[in-house]
């Protein structure tokens, strides 16, 4: 049997968050009438399109067409690298790139391509008014996990850590809402601070191809606090296109112990 040790507060937190207690039905009672009450009022939208949302209720808010927008359904991707492929160019669902060079991370999971309309979502993504959005594609995100890893889901998730001067002049961290987001739907802990960057850096997209390895290379350490020995970690970031900001914040949870590493992106870019 694997033991699994995480800090002490969040472990209470899990634990915690699976008590139902005999309240907790009338509780729930009374949530879903708010709810009934809030959507009467203010009727829902879909957060990316803004076309009217009759008789829905919770999350995510996206109405059919974008929901079928974002999710690549019928495309294969490599299951190594996400790479977005075709039935003849993967063997195994793995890339020919994959094949030959291994990778830091286990398994790299994405909606769709870094293109269109969830190209547009993911800039959106990054201003502090649309943290509505960022939840609903976190939880987008998350309902394909759960699809694919099946009975297999991590340990615990890592968001890619954002730059201070970064999250500053935003006023938001869109990756670490949308890690929230994750997190909460496959009701897993939220390592927020186990990894952090220990040397500023440019940013990526910035910086042609061959250059963004180097530019992370050694930018990032693992907080001691966290003991994630033999854990299963999923890595979440909003966008994918190097594989090397993923690839070096793998390498730091891997040295800290984690046994497997499971990158989720919202959007695969494709490398020039």
């Amino acid at each position: 049997m694997r033991i699994v040790t995480l800090p002490t507060a969040l472990c209470k937190a899990r634990l915690s968050h699976k008590r139902r207690p005999p309240s907790r039905a009338l509780a729930g009672l009374l949530q879903r009438s708010w709810e009934h009450l809030v959507n009467l009022l203010f009727p829902p939208h879909c957060v990316y399109c803004g076309c009217f949302l009759p008789e829905h209720l919770g999350l995510p808010l996206f109405c059919t067409s974008c929901t079928e927008r974002f999710r690549s359904v019928g495309i294969p991707f490599c299951s190594g690298c996400g790479t977005p492929g075709s039935v003849f160019s993967l063997v195994d669902q793995i890339c020919l790139h994959c094949h030959l060079q291994r990778r830091p991370f286990d398994c790299v999971v994405t909606l769709g391509v870094y293109d269109g309309d969830l190209r547009q979502a993911v800039l959106r993504m990054k201003r502090i008014t649309e943290e509505p959005l960022v939840v609903s594609m976190g939880i987008l995100l998350a309902a394909e996990l759960s699809e694919l890893l099946g009975g297999q889901l991590p340990d615990a998730v890592v968001p890619v850590p954002m730059l201070w001067s970064r999250r500053v002049r935003r006023g938001t961290n869109n990756v670490g809402i949308l890690a929230q987001a994750v997190a909460e739907t496959l009701q897993l802990p939220v390592l927020s601070n186990c990894v952090r960057y220990q040397r500023n850096c440019k940013k990526q997209s910035s910086l042609p191809i061959r250059l963004r390895r180097q530019n992370v290379q050694g930018a990032f350490r693992a907080a001691a606090r966290y003991d994630i020995k033999e854990c299963h970690i999923l890595v979440i970031d909003d966008v994918m296109t190097t594989g090397a900001t993923a690839g070096e914040v793998t390498k730091v949870v891997k040295a800290a112990g984690a046994a497997k590493v499971t990158v989720a992106v919202v959007a695969r870019g494709i490398r020039a």
